[in-house]
């Protein structure tokens, strides 16, 4: 295991260096889809606040995802120093471990202000959404945050889809607690765990916690960014219906859903979405990555980005030249074959951490790029 730790240590101490020289202006929204194998942790920064959506981590005998991601927020403390090492708000989408493995570590190196989750006690990742939300909710006890170490109270609140979910999604203090002086940012949750009957979706589709994942809606003046976490395609149905007519859907910058899988993403919500540029969060498709266990469970056991998925988008998001345009997607789990793209498509897994900036005035940049594709 320690044969990747002198990498990382490197790669630390280069992204300070990279992030200080680049690091965008601060009257824009930046998204930092960080590169975390196969995972998804999306930095959000504001000009006076900071937003984590997920903490998800690769782990195996090749790579270390939860180290990568705290030296990744580590440098972007360090360049915004004033933050206080504070998370405005921490987001997570559903518990499985792809989406939470860092989460003790995240809770214990930083300070969270608020947390939103969707609720859920099962899943992959159970044991450590659960850690966060029974922290969170016994924060109100100073004798229980001086135990733990806590400097605040952290707030909680679980996002349910009830049959009283506004078609303008949910909102409250808790959920959207960042008002940053020139531009107060709108974060709204679109969905989450499934509690009204009013779906098409079977016992079946309601049962697989994917379906339960909160989408998040990001907005900053004119610009948008939608996280719809692993959300399947049952599931992204009743979304798209929900919201028909209404625009909530139509956004600048698209997390792909379910890691570009072949189940997370359909025409009719990039249609409705409309979306600049959209960013896949997975694992390089030749990392092997056997864990302790014997199992691998990385984006080339998956297949991740599917080649449907990634001809969805290339069909539907609007800008176009990419550079570096070839890249490798999968016609199954274990295969892959290369692929030119024409569009704004981009993943942690050919690209490594992708940082993008939006404007107040809707306008959509990527600012680079960082670290490189661990395949040849």
């Amino acid at each position: 295991m320690d044969s990747f730790r002198p990498r990382l240590l490197l790669r630390a101490r280069t992204l300070l260096l990279l992030m200080t020289l680049a690091l965008p202006a601060r009257a824009d929204m930046v998204l930092h889809f960080i590169d975390v194998g196969q995972g998804d942790a999306t930095l959000v920064e504001f000009p006076c606040a900071a937003m984590l959506v997920d903490a998800g981590a690769e782990l195996n005998l090749e790579y270390d995802g939860t180290q990568a991601l705290l030296d990744y927020l580590d440098a972007f403390f360090a360049t915004r120093p004033h933050l206080n090492r504070t998370f405005a708000l921490l987001a997570v989408t559903h518990p499985h471990i792809d989406h939470t493995r860092a989460l003790p570590q995240v809770a214990q190196r930083y300070t969270i202000q608020n947390v939103i989750t969707n609720g859920q006690r099962a899943g992959s990742g159970s044991r450590e959404q659960l850690g966060l939300q029974n922290r969170a909710k016994n924060s109100d006890s100073s004798f229980v945050r001086d135990r733990l170490g806590l400097a605040n109270e952290i707030h909680y609140q679980p996002v349910f889809v009830g049959d009283d979910l506004p078609l303008s999604g949910f909102s409250n203090g808790i959920v959207d607690p960042i008002a940053c002086p020139d531009v107060d940012p709108l974060i709204r949750v679109l969905w989450g765990e499934i509690r009204t009957s009013n779906t098409q979706l079977t016992n079946g589709e309601k049962r697989n916690l994917n379906n339960h994942s909160l989408a998040i809606r990001v907005d900053y003046g004119s610009g948008s960014v939608l996280f719809t976490g692993d959300l399947e395609k049952e599931a992204i149905d009743e979304l798209v219906k929900r919201y028909a007519g209404t625009g909530i859907l139509d956004v600048d910058v698209y997390q792909v859903g379910h890691h570009g899988s072949a189940n997370g993403t359909t025409p009719e919500l990039v249609a409705a979405m409309s979306p600049k540029l959209a960013v896949i969060s997975m694992g390089p498709y030749c990392r092997v990555g056997v864990d302790w266990t014997g199992n691998s469970w990385v984006a080339r056991s998956y297949g991740h980005p599917r080649k449907s998925a990634v001809e969805i988008l290339e069909a539907g998001v609007r800008l176009t030249d990419r550079s570096d345009p070839t890249i490798q997607i999968a016609t199954a789990p274990q295969r892959f074959i290369p692929m030119t793209l024409t569009k704004k498509i981009y993943a942690t897994g050919w690209d490594g951490t992708v940082v993008v900036k939006i404007q107040k005035n809707g306008r959509v940049d990527l600012v680079e790029t960082k670290g490189q594709s661990a395949c040849p």
